[in-house]
């Protein structure tokens, strides 16, 4: 995505922050942190397995500023932490099973959630 998508996105997302005090944002706030922590265990898997990561970094970088981006929320901060930490480490237990699995089947399967995932999140992105 670039900068300029991204400060498009935040500027759709500013009037929100107006209306904070009246609108409870935490479900977006969650949807960018698991997001972030998928793009952060993609990263991680890509550096590992010595592939390009510069897409996914750029993503990464995305919801990083997506997440900072929303109004505050009820929940807190500790809470969308653990989330994007639960979700980084659910998404490369499904990274490691699709690469190295020895059952092709469970292999194809995770690799079949893995882009399930990642294009949610481009979704939220795109719209």
């Amino acid at each position: 995505m670039s900068s300029l998508k991204t400060i498009v996105v935040c500027l759709v997302l500013w009037p929100l922050s107006l209306q904070a005090g009246q609108r409870d944002n935490s479900d977006i706030a969650l949807q960018f942190s698991g997001c972030l922590g998928r793009y952060a265990a993609q990263v991680a898997h890509d550096h590992l397995m010595r592939r390009d990561a510069q897409d996914d970094e750029r993503r990464l970088r995305t919801f990083a500023a997506l997440l900072d981006a929303v109004p505050a929320t009820p929940l807190p901060p500790a809470t969308i932490m653990a989330h994007r930490i639960d979700a980084k480490m659910r998404f490369a237990d499904l990274l490691r099973i699709a690469e190295f699995h020895t059952d092709p089947q469970r292999a194809a399967r995770a690799a079949r959630l893995v882009r399930r995932h990642l294009r949610a999140c481009e979704t939220l992105v795109l719209g």
